[in-house]
């Protein structure tokens, strides 16, 4: 504790104590170099191994991210081994702390989260791209854009007519299609309603 003299209002000397910090102020300048986190965060981390519960991340947090192995799926068979120690990866926050004082993230989610963004960001640009049909239905395509399932109705799909069979349902006129990429845009995005519309007709007539 020092002491340390000011002269006050009208010449009067004062004397003040100078307060060594406290554990709580130390604490708390500690704490405003980590990220505060909430559910629904997407931040960056870097995987520092696997454990039991699933694959360790830092997140710049007090303490590390967990992704679970059921929060992985869009990295495919035997997730876990296909991240190695120092890959950066993007996650969404889950649980902000376990009751084992852990951070519970999902990579799956982020990636869903960041293509909504990507997609909101193609709509309101106008932007076309490239996407890659991963199946269909009676009433167009389906396309999986960054994570995000969207649909390309029929009426939005240029040169084909679906075969139908004698019960009326759709054939290889559509079937074919599975698996190419397609030029398209979004016409429609309603994140609430979970619902994305792209239209192939609309990003060739902007092309040409």
């Amino acid at each position: 504790m020092k002491n340390w003299q000011d002269e006050g209002e009208g010449g009067v000397t004062e004397t003040r104590d100078e307060e060594p910090m406290g554990m709580g102020a130390l604490l708390e300048e500690e704490d405003l170099e980590y990220k505060h986190l909430r559910r629904g965060d997407v931040v960056e981390g870097m995987v520092m191994g696997t454990d039991r519960d699933g694959v360790v991340v830092d997140i710049g947090s007090k303490s590390e991210g967990i992704i679970p192995p059921h929060e992985m799926h869009s990295l495919g068979p035997e997730p876990a081994s296909r991240l190695s120690e120092g890959d950066k990866v993007l996650v969404y926050v889950l649980q902000p702390e376990t009751p084992e004082g852990q951070i519970l993230v999902s990579l799956d989610r982020a990636r869903g989260e960041q293509g909504w963004r990507t997609l909101q960001q193609r709509f309101e640009d106008r932007e076309s791209f490239e996407a890659e049909v991963s199946g269909y239905n009676k009433g167009g395509l389906l396309v999986n854009v960054e994570g995000v399932h969207a649909f390309v109705p029929l009426s939005q799909v240029v040169g084909v007519r679906p075969d139908r069979s004698e019960e009326g349902e759709p054939g290889s006129g559509l079937a074919h299609m599975v698996g190419k990429s397609l030029h398209l845009k979004v016409i429609e995005i309603n994140r609430r309603r979970n619902r994305v519309i792209l239209s192939e007709r609309a990003a060739l007539q902007e092309w040409r």
